[in-house]
């Protein structure tokens, strides 16, 4: 990889990256303003429990046990439903007091924020981890004693001279590459 190629690909890298970062904050600034998707459809799982689990612990004594065995037939079928919906939850067993359902939404809906954020956040890992190979290349080759170059083409004339010399270079290259097991050519 030339020292040109290397400086260009760490700065495509830095580009993409504070893009990332930018479309990272951009969804959570949404989440902050309204929940995901997600985060409704798991909320709209367990509000039935929710709404059972209130009623049970609201009532008099002679229809709570009534109200709880309700709810905790509810909180079975939820949980059967929950777990097909968020494959992301570690636990899917929604509980039956009116407390402990409170508490299962609160850590549900964590859970799915970070599930929501995660391939963002996945993204920014592998882009820093690029950029650091590529400036580590770079740096390689500025240590070999070849500067990179940071020629700007003037017009479109020179700049298609530029690109067809480097395609050929690279042409050559490949071409004469011994892993290479069938010489290609350019048409």
């Amino acid at each position: 990889m030339g020292s040109s190629s290397a400086w260009l690909i760490s700065k495509i890298l830095a580009a993409q990256l504070s893009n990332a970062k930018r479309n990272l904050e951009t969804v959570r600034e949404r989440m902050r303003e309204m929940p995901p998707d997600e985060v409704r459809q798991v909320r709209e799982i367990i509000r039935p429990v929710h709404d059972k689990a209130l009623d049970a612990e609201n009532a008099n004594l002679f229809t709570r046990g009534r109200l709880r065995r309700a709810a905790e037939k509810t909180a079975v079928e939820r949980s059967a439903l929950l777990k097909q919906a968020a494959p992301w939850l570690e636990d899917t067993r929604i509980p039956v007091t009116y407390g402990e359902v409170n508490t299962f939404s609160a850590n549900a809906d964590k859970t799915t924020m970070v599930h929501v954020l995660m391939p963002y956040e996945r993204r920014i890992a592998e882009l820093e981890t690029r950029l650091a190979k590529a400036k580590e290349s770079e740096a390689g080759n500025v240590r070999r004693g070849t500067e990179p170059e940071h020629n700007p083409v003037k017009n479109r004339k020179d700049f298609k001279a530029a690109f067809n010399v480097t395609l050929n270079k690279n042409l050559e290259k490949a071409n004469t590459d011994p892993e290479r097991k069938t010489p290609q050519t350019r048409r």
